[in-house]
């Protein structure tokens, strides 16, 4: 939080150079805020992108499964076709 909501702020970013070394420098507020909204805005474009595939996928998995169904149905039916012309005494189709 202090990284990424007060310091920009006051004009100051953080960076890491390695695992142990981190360079302070003294920036322009605005160019921070501006930096950081363009880093939120792609995050929620990344976000709504993920959403709109999970859709997506929500949607083709309903498809694929309403299509299912509608075989399985179809089956049934011809089945039950099949066996009543086989009660009747005439030959079954397949």
């Amino acid at each position: 939080m202090l990284r990424d909501k007060v310091l920009p702020e006051l004009g100051v970013r953080l960076e890491d150079k390695t695992a142990n070394q981190t360079c302070v420098k003294l920036v322009d507020r605005q160019t921070l805020l501006r930096e950081q909204e363009q880093k939120e805005k792609m995050a929620e474009a990344k976000e709504a992108e993920k959403l709109k595939k999970q859709k997506l996928k929500e949607l083709q998995d309903a498809q694929r499964e309403a299509k299912k169904k509608q075989k399985e149905e179809q089956k049934a039916r011809q089945q039950a076709a099949n066996e009543a012309r086989a009660a009747a005494g005439s030959k079954p189709t397949e």
